[in-house]
């Protein structure tokens, strides 16, 4: 693997299209294609990178390390990800997790990932536990417009058929259905709880691999007690604090552990908003090849954004909190020397409330140089951004 010495963060050349299939628990399969910025899968990784489950170098080599320089149309790697077959499968499972956790985030609304540990995983009053050996699914999160809980598991592929993912049922999305039955999700009762199991699994194409990218989300049925109403939305705002608190050693902020709080100085943000365009459609090319789809694009948005945030940078050695009230100075340095050298620097915030009680969802913000995703959490290219006063 090639990585060059200053790699610069997405663009608007960073707009790919992959197809984009969804499978629900009745077996009915829908296909579009999608006009993906990968600043979603950037905010995923990021998210990922803050709770420690993922190293910061091997993120910040997704976009320009590895992305294709010879197709800028499609969704597709250069060269073949790596030279040996056990880096393939490395940095394949490590960019399915990161598309997994970004598509299922924008695409289907899931939101409060936590990683699963190896045995047990305690999130509010409720316990993911391992009942069978063998490997088990990677998160649980939250489906607010079902209000239903969601184990989620992420695949990435080199070795598939490009069929088989558009039409068929790809071994490792049987592999990773077995893994949904490797755990129980109980009440404080003791109570088996309603999950939905969401399999997400990546086809990649490389420069080697001629072939269309293929995203597939597939839904298994799963069975147990559902919750109603008031029970929802308990475990809702559980699912909330698990997340904030997954956040608090990554952004330096104990309050996120505590249930929110009075979080410490926060960064007043501005980024420009840009008007990019998806590249052409390769529907023409596509000639007889079945099935039609429909064509989906993530519009940019018109405005600027602005937001107070907790801040931090992401850089190739891992991620650096932002605390005191020095750290605008200290943002306007880096971002300084990030224009001067080009060196790959990214702000990750957090929305100064994001943790409050009355939080709610909001439009996601996403423009050539960065997004707002709805939880709260902001990723942006340090180079193009504003900082006004620390509060």
């Amino acid at each position: 693997m090639t990585v060059p010495p200053s790699p610069s963060p997405p663009s608007a050349t960073s707009v790919r299209w992959l197809y984009r299939r969804t499978v629900d628990a009745a077996g009915t399969s829908h296909i579009v294609l999608h006009a993906l910025n990968l600043w979603w899968i950037a905010a995923a990784a990021a998210e990922e990178t803050i709770q420690g489950t993922a190293m910061a170098p091997a993120f910040l080599a997704l976009f320009d390390g590895h992305l294709s320089t010879t197709d800028t149309t499609w969704l597709r790697w250069r060269e073949d990800l790596a030279t040996s077959a056990e880096m393939r499968r490395a940095y394949s499972a490590l960019y399915g997790r990161f598309f997994a956790r970004g598509m299922l985030q924008h695409v289907k609304g899931i939101t409060n990932f936590t990683p699963l540990h190896t045995d047990q995983t305690r999130v509010g009053s409720i316990t993911v536990a391992r009942v069978e050996p063998g490997d088990i699914p990677d998160w649980i999160a939250w489906d607010p417009a079902a209000q239903v809980h969601v184990l989620g598991e992420a695949k990435g592929n080199l070795t598939g058929s490009e069929g088989q993912f558009r039409t068929g049922t790809p071994g490792c999305i049987m592999n990773g259905k077995d893994q949904f039955e490797r755990v129980s999700v109980v009440n404080s009762a003791g109570a088996q709880l309603w999950v939905d199991g969401w399999v997400a699994a990546n086809l990649w194409a490389t420069d080697q691999r001629d072939r269309r990218p293929v995203f597939v989300a597939w839904d298994p049925l799963r069975k147990g007690l559902r919750l109603d109403g008031q029970q929802a939305e308990e475990k809702a705002r559980e699912m909330r604090g698990a997340w904030l608190a997954s956040l608090a050693d990554g952004f330096a902020e104990p309050a996120l552990r505590d249930g929110g709080g009075a979080l410490g100085p926060t960064v007043f943000v501005f980024a420009p908003a840009t008007a990019y365009r998806a590249p052409r459609s390769p529907q023409p090319q596509l000639g007889r090849l079945l099935p039609r789809v429909d064509e989906v694009i993530d519009e940019p948005s018109q405005e600027w954004h602005a937001g107070r945030y907790v801040p931090a940078i992401l850089t190739r050695h891992g991620l650096r909190p932002m605390r005191g009230r020095e750290a605008v100075a200290e943002l306007l340095r880096l971002q300084r020397r990030a224009i001067h050298e080009g060196e790959l620097l990214w702000f990750v915030g957090l929305r100064a409330d994001a943790a409050s009680a009355n939080a709610q969802a909001r439009k996601p913000w996403t423009s050539d140089y960065g997004v707002v995703t709805p939880s709260g959490l902001a990723v942006f290219d340090l180079r193009k951004v504003r900082f006004g006063r620390m509060r």
